[in-house]
């Protein structure tokens, strides 16, 4: 058997040493495929298990109230029956809520969800809005400035979905009594520019890292009622049509959100 030279052992070698580093690659990618999965199911139920136990309180609320309405019908005035129907009436909107949230999130995590762009008079879009929003919260103010009135090219219902999001969030955490929301509107180098500034009770500083997380809510917010879901779906859209959002925020003074959306 002829004896190998030292260049074809060293060939050999370095065909060796290929080898072993592609499987060492292709076992390092099978690795982070299945940690990327474990992950992703570790996700997944912990979502389930936040939906859940978000669930479980307006349930409970319906469940004791309807009891109470059952047992005392004869006993209470309808002040007292009208109190606890109302009860019922807010967790039934807290639950729908909840429900039409968690189901956008879900579409958005499956992959479902997608930019349809088209020719959208983004002025009327954003006076729709406002009008919208006026109607649904009495005796708020709106103060908006646009200052682009011709037609852009993005998706509206993705628009329509970050500005609502974002304008419920700045009138429901504004100072008690009538609230006063800026909203100004600019179209520069191929961006929409969004901003949004409130005068309200603020986001304290040291949960300020948390609030594009899945059901998070702050403190200082937790008496009001809301899913702790909106600014998840805010982040997810803007991630989708590859735009960006920044605010700064002062406890007691009020937050300002700045939202960039590229469009054609």
């Amino acid at each position: 058997m002829k004896k190998p030279t030292y260049e074809e052992l060293e060939k050999k070698v370095l065909e060796l040493e290929r080898e072993l580093k592609t499987y060492s690659d292709v076992s390092q990618e099978v690795m982070e495929g299945k940690q990327a999965e474990e992950k992703r199911r570790e996700d997944q139920l912990r979502f389930l298990s936040t939906v859940t136990h978000e669930f479980k309180a307006p349930l409970t609320t319906i469940k004791s109230s309807i009891q109470l309405l059952e047992k005392n019908t004869d006993n209470w005035g309808d002040e007292k029956k009208a109190h606890y129907f109302q009860n019922v009436i807010l967790s039934v909107n807290r639950m729908d809520e909840l429900l039409v949230d968690v189901l956008k999130l879900e579409k958005y995590d499956l992959g479902k969800m997608e930019v349809n762009s088209q020719e959208t008079n983004l002025d009327e879009l954003c006076r729709d809005i406002v009008q919208e929003m006026e109607l649904n919260f009495e005796g708020c103010k709106i103060n908006y400035k646009n200052n682009h009135s011709t037609f852009i090219q993005i998706d509206p219902k993705i628009f329509r979905q970050i500005v609502v999001n974002l304008l419920t969030n700045a009138i429901k955490y504004s100072m008690q009594g009538n609230a006063v929301v800026d909203f100004f509107v600019e179209c520069n180098d191929g961006r929409v520019v969004l901003t949004f500034q409130d005068y309200g009770i603020g986001i304290p500083e040291e949960e300020q890292k948390y609030i594009f997380e899945d059901f998070y809510r702050c403190e200082n917010v937790k008496e009001k009622q809301g899913t702790g879901l909106g600014m998840s779906i805010v982040k997810r859209l803007l991630d989708l049509c590859k735009g960006s959002i920044e605010f700064s925020s002062q406890e007691n003074v009020g937050t300002k959100f700045t939202v960039m959306i590229p469009y054609q």
